[in-house]
């Protein structure tokens, strides 16, 4: 009988690891479920381009739905599962009709934090929905603020900038990026987005705002209160991790618990994207990671083992950005304390920040240097001892320290379709 492999949740992870499935030439029925009425689009340009009107919608979808047909995927969009019954195998929809499956994969992402109540100049920015409705609601705005100075809350910043919006970027932390960058990496960030016009308050929070006829008014813990056209909320993504919840799943930390092939406590449920707690084997931990090359990777690594060639997902996180046309790229961990290795500065040129523990490379962070992170992902990937005068030497090439093993002209490591050239 003909295996069925259900996908629950048609977002970039899940429409990806539909097609990873196709092409690891897994004979199975494939079933795709979605709750928005779009086919699997790229999430990274809502903050970016397709907010900047430099792009259009039909050029995020990974595919068109037709396609997903003629390749045999069940594509059912405008759906809501609403519970798994692992004793039989079987995932409800919302309508009460049951689905038998072998095996699950679990993509449902995560919805954005809020902050409370509800108008039409707060906007949050999690779907294309999202995306469209803030870009017609700029067309006549002069003052916007945001509320969070995470990655998307500083993307939406610089592309508003560069609309010709002031902006003012709320961030309850001392830092920008908590949780994603060190202090030392967060002040480079901070002082481009000064530099090119963006107010930013650090330690302040938004304790309470009001809708008036014509904008917003946001209350500040610091006494300040903005009078805004538009407020954008960016605080963050909360994991669906609901229907992994009732299921009986082992979840932690915030994540569905999966080893490096993705596996959940039960055998015959996997997870990817932004709910899993994975293992992660080169840094000997579990990580949560919400990025998209990451929910790329895990869906290529489930998809080729459920195919029956298994493959552990080792892709080193990496987060990519690009604000006021400067390409940023973390990778690894950076955590908050770390001294970072500098070869070159931020502020005038190419850089690359190194971190390292005991004599290896666990984490980086470049400026406009993106043919180096092949390099940067080998080194760390594969723990090679190394010292900070070399690393700071710029007349040592990265690929010298790789042993040759990495040229600096290859393709980045899993380099999906971008949309984001600047604009």
């Amino acid at each position: 009988m003909t295996e069925t492999t259900i996908i629950v949740g048609a977002g970039p992870a899940g429409g990806r690891c539909a097609e990873e499935l196709l092409d690891a030439g897994y004979q199975g029925r494939i079933i795709l479920i979605g709750d928005e009425p779009y086919e699997p689009y790229e999430r990274r340009p809502l903050s970016k381009a397709l907010l900047a009107g430099a792009v259009e919608p039909a050029r995020l979808m990974l595919r068109q739905a037709e396609a997903y047909r003629i390749e045999g995927v069940d594509l059912r969009l405008r759906e809501f599962v609403s519970r798994i019954d692992r004793a039989n195998r079987q995932v409800l929809l919302r309508g009460g009709e049951k689905l038998d499956y072998d095996r699950l994969v679990l993509a449902t992402g995560g919805r954005a934090r809020r902050l409370g109540g509800k108008d039409q100049h707060v906007h949050y920015l999690r779907t294309l929905d999202d995306s469209l409705k803030l870009r017609r609601n700029l067309e006549d705005a002069e003052i916007v603020g945001i509320v969070g100075g995470g990655l998307v809350g500083l993307e939406t910043a610089a592309t508003i900038t560069r609309l010709g919006c002031a902006v003012t970027v709320v961030e309850g932390s001392p830092t920008l990026i908590p949780g994603v960058a060190s202090e030392e990496l967060a002040g480079h960030i901070l002082d481009l987005h000064r530099r090119c016009g963006v107010e930013v308050l650090l330690n302040c929070r938004a304790t309470d705002f009001l809708a008036k006829e014509d904008g917003a008014q946001l209350r500040l813990s610091d006494g300040q209160t903005l009078l805004l056209d538009v407020m954008i909320v960016a605080l963050g993504v909360q994991p669906n991790l609901e229907l992994a919840v009732s299921a009986g799943l082992a979840v932690e930390g915030g994540g569905v618990v999966t080893d490096e092939f993705g596996r959940t406590s039960d055998p015959n449920i996997f997870a990817i994207g932004d709910i899993t707690m994975q293992w992660h084997p080169v840094f000997q931990t579990r990580l949560r990671v919400e990025n998209q090359a990451s929910a790329y990777a895990q869906a290529r690594s489930v998809a080729t083992t459920l195919a029956g060639q298994p493959s552990p997902c080792i892709e080193i996180p990496t987060f990519e950005t690009n604000q006021f046309g400067i390409s940023i790229e973390i990778t690894g961990l950076v955590p908050p304390n770390a001294r970072m290795i500098w070869r070159g500065h931020p502020a005038v040129g190419p850089a690359i920040g190194f971190v390292l523990h005991q004599g290896r490379l666990i984490g980086a962070a470049s400026f406009n240097s993106g043919r180096e992170m092949r390099a940067l992902h080998y080194l760390i990937a594969e723990g090679i001892p190394l010292n900070r005068d070399a690393l700071a030497n710029p007349h040592i090439s990265l690929s010298a320290l790789t042993g040759g093993a990495v040229a600096l002209n290859d393709a980045p490591i899993d380099q999906p379709f971008d949309p984001l050239a600047p604009f």
